[in-house]
C-alpha cells in the first residue's frame, strides 16, 4: 500500500482530491488506519505549496514520525479550521466514520481535540452506534477484529467521556449547547434501532459479544428492564443467562441488582433458562446467590423449541426438568446437590411419550428423542443419575416401546431398574 501511494504521488496525483466518505487521501488514509501511506502523505503536504483554504494549511511541517503524533496533528488541524465536526453527504463526521472502523487512536484524539459525539448521521445514528453495531464477528478467524470496536465503543460511552480531564463535553446537546444529563443521553443512544430492529444490547446478545454486552450495560438504568425482542417479558438477566459466554456478565448483572426471581409471563425465571441452556457455570452462580431451584414455570413457549403444550394447559416444569431435557449431566447433579425434588411433576401427565413430563426422568428418557438421536448417552446418563438418586420409576417405561430397548445398549442397569429389577 505504502509503495503504490508513493508512485501515485510521484506520477502526479493531488493529494488533496476528495473522494468517497472520508473525503481526501488523507482523512481517508487516518479513518482506514493505514499508517505508512498517512506518513507518506503527510510528508508530501508538508513540502506541497499551501492551500490557503484548505485544513492541511494547519499541519506542521515537517511532520512528526510516530502515527498517533500525525493523528493529533490532523486532529489539531481540523479543529484550527473549523472543521473537526464536517459532515459527508451521509451526515457521517469523521468520528462517525473512525467509531465505524473501529479506529480507537482516531476516536480518541477526535474527542480529546472537541468533536461531538452526538450529531446524527441521516440514519439518526450519533458515533456511538456505529461501534455498537459493529460487524458480526461469529467467525473464529474474525474474532479478534471485534476487540477495536468494544475498545472504540468503550471510549465513546458518555460514562467514561465525563471521566477524562477536559473541559470539553462530546455529548454537550448540539442544538441548544446545553449539557444534557448523563441518563437522558444514555437513553437516547441505547434505544436506537438497526434495520433489523434491534437496540446495540440486544446485537450484542444475538452475537454472542461478551465484552460489547458488559461495556453497553453502563447505558442502562435498569438492569431489570425487559428484552424487546423477547414475547414473553424476559428481562436483560434472562437474555445474558442463556448465553455459556457471559458468565462475567451474569456476575455484573448480579453486582448491580438483577432480579434473580424475575419471571417472564411464562413464569420462567433466570434459572429456568440457564437449566434449559445447560449452562453449569452459570446456574452455579444463580443458585449462590439465592435462586431457587424448586420453582416452577407457567407455561411452556414454542420459541424454546418444542410445540405448544397441549391445549395451553398449564406446565409447571422446574429447574431440574429443564436440564433433564438437554441431558445436562453437569446442571442435573448440581441441582440434585441443592435439593432439587427429583420427584416433582409438571402438571401434566397425559404425554404418551413423556415429551413434558411428568417428572424429570420421563422427560429424559423421551421416547421421541430416544429415537431421533440414537440413543443420546448424556439423556440416558442423566437418567442414571436420577434413578440412582431415588427417583420414582413406577410407570416411566409405559411410555417406551418394544423399538427403543436398543436405544439402551450399554445402560442394561438401567433399564432392568426401569422394569423394576433390581441387582
Amino acid at each position: 500500500m505504502a509503495e503504490i501511494t508513493v508512485a501515485l504521488l510521484e506520477a502526479g496525483a493531488d493529494a488533496f482530491h476528495a473522494c468517497g466518505e472520508a473525503s481526501d487521501s488523507v482523512l481517508t488514509a487516518a479513518v482506514f488506519n493505514n499508517p505508512e501511506p498517512l506518513k507518506h502523505l503527510t510528508a508530501h503536504i508538508s513540502f506541497s505549496p499551501r492551500k490557503p483554504d484548505y485544513w492541511t494549511r494547519h499541519l506542521c511541517s515537517p511532520p512528526p514520525s510516530d502515527i498517533k503524533d500525525i493523528i493529533c496533528h490532523i486532529c489539531n488541524a481540523l479543529a484550527q479550521f473549523g472543521k473537526l465536526d464536517s459532515q459527508n453527504s451521509m451526515g457521517q463526521t469523521l468520528l462517525h466514520l473512525a467509531a465505524m472502523r473501529g479506529n480507537t487512536d482516531l476516536v480518541v484524539s477526535l474527542l480529546d481535540h472537541g468533536a461531538h459525539a452526538n450529531i446524527p448521521d441521516k440514519d439518526g445514528w450519533f458515533p456511538i452506534h456505529h461501534a455498537g453495531f459493529s460487524r458480526d464477528y461469529r467467525k473464529l478467524s474474525d474474532r479478534p477484529k471485534r476487540r477495536h470496536h468494544h475498545d472504540t465503543l468503550w471510549h465513546i460511552l458518555p460514562i467514561n467521556i465525563v471521566q477524562r480531564a477536559s473541559n470539553h463535553q462530546p455529548y454537550c446537546s448540539h442544538e441548544t449547547g446545553l449539557w444534557l444529563r448523563d441518563q437522558v443521553i444514555c437513553q437516547e443512544i441505547a434505544a436506537k434501532r438497526n434495520k433489523y430492529g434491534r437496540t446495540m444490547l440486544e446485537d450484542a446478545l444475538i452475537t454472542d459479544d461478551e465484552i460489547m454486552f458488559s461495556h453497553l450495560l453502563e447505558l442502562e438504568a435498569d438492569v431489570n428492564s425487559c428484552i424487546s425482542f423477547c414475547q414473553t417479558h424476559h428481562s436483560i438477566v434472562h437474555a445474558a443467562v442463556s448465553r455459556a459466554k457471559f458468565e462475567n456478565v451474569v456476575s455484573l448483572l448480579l453486582s448491580r441488582g438483577a432480579d434473580i426471581e424475575a419471571a417472564g409471563i411464562d413464569g420462567w425465571r433466570p434459572l429456568h433458562i440457564a437449566a434449559y441452556w445447560g449452562n453449569v457455570a452459570i446456574v452455579e452462580r444463580l443458585i449462590t446467590a439465592g435462586a431457587s431451584v424448586h420453582v416452577c414455570t407457567r407455561f411452556w413457549q414454542t420459541y424454546h423449541g418444542r410445540p405448544p403444550n397441549p391445549d395451553e394447559k398449564e406446565w409447571k416444569g422446574q429447574p431440574l426438568h429443564l436440564a433433564a431435557m438437554g441431558g445436562h449431566i453437569a446442571v442435573v447433579e448440581l441441582l440434585l446437590k441443592h435439593g432439587a425434588d427429583m420427584n416433582a411433576t409438571t402438571n401434566h401427565f397425559e404425554s404418551p411419550t413423556g415429551w413434558y413430563g411428568p417428572t424429570a426422568l420421563h422427560i429424559a428418557l423421551d421416547r421421541v428423542r430416544l429415537q431421533r438421536e440414537k440413543g443420546n448417552i448424556n439423556r440416558l446418563k442423566a437418567a442414571s443419575i436420577l434413578v440412582e438418586n431415588g427417583a420414582c420409576v413406577e410407570g416411566v417405561v409405559d411410555q417406551l416401546l418394544v423399538d427403543d430397548i436398543p436405544c439402551f445398549e450399554n445402560f442394561e442397569q438401567l433399564w432392568d431398574r426401569l422394569r423394576g429389577y433390581t441387582r
